[in-house]
């Protein structure tokens, strides 16, 4: 199957997520500075490993999980679904889009001003969330939350540095956001007024957005800094009394995003990209403690988008000016399926989302590819 729809006023899908009724499904995103025609294009592809687990679904983008809650607060079941695509285009204008057929379902408003560098859109409980990069001269730096039925704006700007990792921030089980800073700070935000709630200080700028997962019926958070180190948080109180004491900290591979998710035995794992893999830990329990152990190492790849774990396969994509779609098995690292050559256009960032059975990957020129199973009429 192949659709193909162009978004009126705008240049390039920026980013944009696959929502159902109670919230975010998943995550895609583009970068925003493209040039050129918006095509929302749908290419299915009928790949065995995206079948629905008995065990279901759980997790977000930047954190999405087996049989337990992570990441960024998607509801359960990848068998749900998912009606629309929130897309956010160059011109700020954030879209409702079918995802059965690619047509508008209601008209566009105003989410950020033109040409802003928008990572981590998220739609939740009506509520659209996004952070903006560093690069950007429109809006720096800011996390922006846009009430869609009441139109109301709140904003968060760090007080140093810029916001870390390319997947913006991340959203606890009580709905507290979560954001790091290249200035070595873990900030908490309330839902509503993104009002500083909490902080923690690390000791060396963060280099990834942060990641949330349960342990032992708590919260906690992770995030990478730039030395390797791996910092564990809890997410009642980040960083304890003196707001500097993680619950664990790791040395490692230096990673550039995160994304966590539970095996059928119950262990709990932390999957990062390097430069030229992923990378895999294991959750320990160490006197009711979470710590880390080494995982696995998967294939040599270039520059890797941060994997989204569906029924135990790590999905990624080697990118590049000759982008492949990667299905490893999540518990070993080993190669399950490839794309090939099948992607034709670059991809130098963004993100992968899933939803209905189906895996979405935007790319440089504004495509759209997915891969799945093709939608039933």
């Amino acid at each position: 199957m192949s659709l193909r729809r162009r978004i009126a006023g705008a240049a390039a899908l920026a980013v944009a997520a696959v929502a159902v009724t109670m919230g975010v499904i998943g995550y895609l995103s583009t970068r925003s500075h493209l040039v050129g025609e918006v095509q929302s294009e749908l290419r299915a592809r009928a790949n065995p490993f995206l079948q629905p687990h008995p065990n279901g679904f759980r997790g977000g983008p930047g954190g999405p999980g087996g049989r337990g809650p992570a990441g960024r607060g998607m509801p359960a079941g990848f068998g749900r679904m998912p009606t629309v695509l929130h897309a956010l285009t160059r011109d700020g204008m954030l879209h409702w889009i079918y995802v059965s057929n690619g047509d508008p379902s209601q008209p566009a408003i105003r989410f950020v001003p033109p040409n802003t560098n928008v990572e981590g859109l998220i739609v939740i409980d009506n509520v659209a969330y996004a952070a903006t990069g560093s690069g950007c001269a429109a809006a720096p730096d800011t996390v922006v939350a846009l009430d869609m039925a009441s139109k109301e704006l709140a904003t968060f700007k760090p007080e140093a540095g810029a916001i870390a990792g390319s997947l913006g921030l991340a959203i606890g089980p009580d709905g507290t956001l979560y954001v790091a800073t290249t200035a070595g700070e873990m900030v908490a935000l309330d839902p509503k007024t993104l009002k500083v709630k909490d902080t923690y200080r690390a000791d060396g700028p963060f280099t990834t957005s942060p990641l949330i997962f349960e342990f032992k019926g708590k919260a906690v958070v992770a995030a990478a800094t730039k030395d390797g180190s791996l910092h564990l948080l809890d997410s009642a109180a980040l960083g304890g009394a003196d707001h500097q004491t993680p619950l664990f900290k790791s040395s490692g591979q230096a990673v550039v995003s995160l994304a966590s998710w539970q095996d059928a035995a119950g262990t709990r794992w932390l999957l990062g990209p390097t430069t030229g893999a992923v990378v895999a830990w294991k959750v320990a329990d160490r006197n009711g403690t979470p710590s880390l152990e080494p995982g696995w190492t998967s294939r040599d790849l270039a520059s890797p988008l941060a994997p989204v774990i569906v029924n135990g396969v790590a999905l990624t994509v080697s990118t590049g000016s000759a982008p492949v779609f990667y299905a490893l098995d999540a518990s070993t690292g080993k190669d399950l399926w490839s794309s090939g050559r099948k992607i034709a256009s670059a991809l130098r960032g963004g993100g992968l989302s899933v939803g209905n059975s189906q895996v979405y990957l935007g790319t440089d020129d504004g495509s759209l590819y997915v891969f799945g199973f093709p939608i039933e009429h």
